[in-house]
């Protein structure tokens, strides 16, 4: 009687048991694995968006100070110097530790920032964005045309100018 309860028990054999946590094993390492990916997929699209905004952000403040300067403007060496007459002059100036107007910091991301006179009335600004991570190498650059709405002189890199007195003569 004793054989016969044995043989009627319906449990698991140690092979099936093995077998199963074997398949739950490699189902694990595939989520984890799958887990992994899309959180780093995840985190360089995050980082990407947000050097598009911070982009966005320091060309719009740049932008504002340029369009309605009446002074002048003044690029040399990476420094930007805009000046409005009767106000202290703002410089933004560019380092290893990235942008700057005057000590404050605008951007740690900027790793490229050159400014051209595109037309008599028309400035552009380029600038390359780096993520701060180290492990990601990819680089941004972008450019932004400013109009000029007071056509201030423009120096760059000690030449160039589009002061309106001389075209009057």
């Amino acid at each position: 009687m004793k054989l016969k309860n044995l043989k009627n028990n319906k449990g698991f054999s140690l092979v099936e048991l093995l077998v199963s946590f074997a398949i739950f094993g490699v189902l694990c390492t595939a989520l984890v694995g799958f887990i992994t990916m899309s959180s780093r997929s995840y985190r360089k699209t995050s980082d990407m968006i947000n050097l598009q905004i911070e982009y966005q952000v320091v060309m719009t403040m740049l932008s504002e100070y340029v369009i309605d300067c009446n002074g002048s403007i003044e690029f040399n060496d990476n420094t930007l110097t805009v000046t409005n007459v009767g106000e202290t002059p703002y410089v933004f100036s560019l380092d290893d530790d990235g942008l700057f107007l005057g000590t404050s910091s605008v951007s740690r991301n900027v790793t490229a920032f050159e400014v051209r006179l595109a037309d008599t009335k028309l400035l552009g600004i380029t600038m390359s964005f780096s993520p701060t991570n180290p492990h990601d190498d990819r680089t941004y650059t972008a450019e932004q045309l400013v109009a000029l709405r007071n056509s201030p002189p423009v120096v760059i890199n000690g030449t160039g100018g589009n002061d309106e007195d001389d075209d009057d003569e």
